[in-house]
């Protein structure tokens, strides 16, 4: 009687649980119009030159490679630019798309070569570049919780001017390029968000999983926020000036935060320092989606295929911080030390990598707002300081 019983109780849960899963006419039936573009928006990787700058650099011993960087570290933009390059192939093969130098292929040879040098690059942005604060010890978790919220309210990356200038000053052609390099930088945030509950458990990884639900429009294409960036793309203009942009004019800075990310998604013995990026990351997003909203009604770009992804983040991105705050909080077993001072370092590591990008981006969006110049005119790969008004 008492096995009926449970089995009576199983049933009537998996009855309830299908209610919220997937069924074959539901997905058969889905077909949005933007669906049928290639996503992401990648070029077929090419074979130009800095394609054989990076093979010769994988070619050098591990020894080499790191001597190579440090000399490099005498032209710092030299390096930040040959490091930021590095890495973007580097994530090309990592994510697998068409701008892989390995899409749809196998080579033991050159994926030990790109490993090796993944390693060796990702030390030198981690440890040098970034330029990161001491590691703090973090005794428990009321320490950790306490730090993230200290740091989510008060930082150099909150707080960037970037913002206000996207709201109140930069130009139709400024925001369409900040707005095209905000589709590059997330058009594949649902494979992050998938990666950031990998090594994660308890409440920890249901907090994640939450946010990737969420990302995933609760399993209709439709809302899937990558296909409100197609939305967003296809009211910017034509997919063929994109790709013009993409290919010969985006600036080797506009890729920092995916690259410093990634170093994390992939290594892991730094899962724990991703949780406390992600987390850093989503507190900033509601203020600074208002600003470019603003931005956007100011220049006319005011339809919802172009608004939408940032008006819905708005009001999501908030819920999802407190997830993740709580998810750490009440996660049972609490975290040891080391673990949270991960969390924690990830947070200091997601500020400065942020602040890195926007300086550099704020400049940028000035000189092709008061130069009233096209993004294609500009030198982007040594932009210049532009004088406050």
């Amino acid at each position: 009687m008492q096995n009926m019983q449970r089995r009576g109780a199983a049933h009537q849960s998996i009855s309830r649980k299908r209610a919220y899963m997937l069924n074959i006419d539901h997905i058969a039936k889905q077909s949005p119009p933007l669906q049928s573009w290639e996503w992401p928006p990648v070029a077929v990787a090419s074979q130009g030159k800095l394609d054989a700058d990076f093979d010769a650099f994988m070619a050098m011993s591990s020894e080499k490679q790191r001597e190579y960087l440090k000399q490099l570290r005498k032209d710092p933009k030299e390096h930040s630019f040959l490091l930021h390059e590095f890495l973007g192939i580097v994530s090309g093969y990592f994510f697998g798309y068409q701008d892989s130098p390995l899409f749809l292929d196998v080579d033991d040879d050159f994926e030990i070569n790109i490993q090796k040098a993944k390693i060796v690059l990702e030390r030198e942005a981690k440890d040098y570049w970034l330029q990161l604060p001491e590691t703090e010890e973090i005794p428990d978790v009321e320490t950790a919780v306490r730090r993230l919220r200290e740091i989510a309210a008060s930082n150099p990356s909150l707080s960037h001017p970037l913002f206000p200038y996207l709201h109140n000053h930069a130009s139709a052609e400024g925001l369409r390029v900040f707005l095209w390099n905000e589709v590059i930088r997330n058009e594949v945030v649902d494979d992050e968000v998938a990666m950031l509950s990998v090594g994660m458990q308890g409440l920890m990884k249901v907090s994640t999983v939450s946010n990737l639900w969420d990302e995933l429009g609760h399993g209709t294409l439709r809302n899937l926020h990558t296909y409100w960036l197609r939305r967003l793309l296809d009211g910017l203009g034509t997919v063929e000036d994109f790709m013009q942009y993409r290919t010969t004019s985006r600036p080797w800075f506009t890729k920092i935060t995916t690259n410093i990310f990634n170093i994390l998604l992939s290594r892991p013995g730094l899962k724990f320092m991703k949780y406390g990026w992600f987390l850093t990351n989503e507190g900033w997003v509601e203020p600074h989606f208002r600003d470019i909203v603003e931005g956007m009604n100011r220049v006319g770009f005011v339809s919802e295929d172009i608004q939408v992804y940032f008006t819905a983040h708005i009001s999501i991105d908030p819920i999802h911080t407190s997830e993740l705050i709580d998810g750490l909080r009440l996660q049972v077993p609490a975290l040891r030390p080391k673990e949270l001072g991960q969390i924690v370092a990830g947070a200091h590591m997601a500020v400065a990598a942020a602040k890195a990008q926007y300086d550099y981006v704020y400049q940028y969006i000035k000189e092709i707002t008061e130069k009233n110049t096209p993004a294609q005119a500009i030198n982007a790969n040594d932009p210049q300081p532009v004088e406050e008004g």
